[in-house]
């Protein structure tokens, strides 16, 4: 089993985390206030329209604010985030550029040109930028939680695992942290640390799915199908939609020996996503185990036309299972390969797929 490795970044914000309520947006802090009253009130114009959901009339007001006080950093701000929800990237990094040029010790602007580059692959400017912000600023976590997730996507696993400490350092009840640093821990073989986040995710955020998901996953691979179990009807409850839950509930069922339950599983993934070629895989291979030889052709043949390298895919993560130890994982893996293979007619990769699981 393979721990969801996504982990969640802060997003685009003004002078506050990410996606907040438009009430909050445009508020909290002095830095980039303008002297000129006429210019202020061109601001808190735009800051109507915006909440209105007129963002092109809002741009407009940023524009006469900015063309009163050409100094005014907020507005250029304003019409950053603005562009930036309208899609328009490059321009929302423009007047970013045009904030840092007005005031060089402006973190916010540092932090949210650090996303957007990020958005437009330019990794590396979006670190140092990120770096700036905290140079500015040490004490933001929102910066520590994104370049965290920056270094883990550059392979800086423990330099990420620092910035997030570090987050939660700052925010002992920072639940997004705990929940990024239980998936480095893991990847470090950290096991026993990476429960401890995900119960602490859970103790703070006892209605995040993806918590619950991720200690189900590690239980999974703990070999605590029972308690993997359990987690994964959590996350189900708390989201209905949730399809890799219900996937990798069915794996649990399946190992368990309980066939049917897993079917009723894969079928209710296939339901919400008929495209997904591993939920068709594993249904074949429940349905092959219950001596549903035709039905199971059908699922495989579907899952190799949806996903023509699915089949190697399960034998790569097979094989790898081998080496790291977990065996029944393994065997779980390399046997959907190999009733993939034969459906494919390859008897090549049958026969060494085979070879494996005998070896094991």
């Amino acid at each position: 089993m393979k721990i969801q490795s996504s982990l969640i970044a802060i997003t685009f914000s003004i002078f506050t985390i990410a996606i907040s309520p438009v009430s909050s947006v445009f508020a909290q802090t002095s830095q980039g206030e303008t002297q000129n009253k006429q210019a202020q009130a061109y601001y808190d114009s735009a800051i109507a329209k915006y909440k209105l959901g007129d963002k092109k009339g809002a741009l407009t007001e940023f524009d006469n604010a900015i063309r009163i006080d050409p100094k005014y950093a907020k507005a250029y701000v304003g019409k950053a985030k603005v562009k930036f929800e309208l899609g328009d990237k490059q321009g929302a990094l423009a007047e970013l550029d045009n904030v840092i040029r007005i005031d060089s010790k402006y973190a916010k602007a540092y932090f949210n040109r650090g996303i957007i580059k990020s958005e437009l692959d330019d990794d590396r400017g979006a670190l140092n930028d990120y770096d700036n912000a905290i140079r500015i600023d040490p004490k933001d976590t929102d910066t520590y939680v994104n370049r965290g997730l920056l270094k883990y996507k550059l392979g800086d696993k423990k330099g990420a695992l620092a910035d997030d400490s570090n987050a939660i350092r700052l925010d002992p009840k920072l639940a997004i942290s705990y929940l990024n640093r239980g998936i480095m821990r893991f990847d470090l073989g950290d096991i026993e640390g990476a429960m401890a986040d995900y119960n602490l995710v859970i103790r703070f955020e006892p209605k995040l799915a993806k918590a619950y998901y991720n200690r189900g996953d590690l239980k999974y691979y703990s070999d605590d199908k029972r308690g993997a179990i359990s987690d994964y009807n959590s996350a189900i409850q708390l989201d209905p939609k949730y399809i890799v839950a219900y996937l990798d509930r069915g794996n649990a069922k399946s190992n368990l020996g309980d066939k049917k339950g897993a079917i009723s599983d894969y079928n209710i993934a296939i339901q919400l996503d008929s495209k997904n070629a591993k939920a068709y895989a594993s249904r074949g291979f429940a349905k092959d185990e219950l001596g549903d030889k035709k039905g199971a052709i059908s699922d495989y043949n579907i899952a190799i036309k949806l996903d023509p390298k699915l089949s190697n895919y399960y034998a790569v993560r097979g094989n790898n299972r081998v080496g790291s130890g977990y065996k029944k994982g393994a065997i779980e893996d390399l046997n959907i390969a190999a009733k993939l293979f034969q459906a494919q007619n390859d008897r090549s990769n049958y026969e060494k797929v085979m070879m494996l699981i005998r070896g094991i």
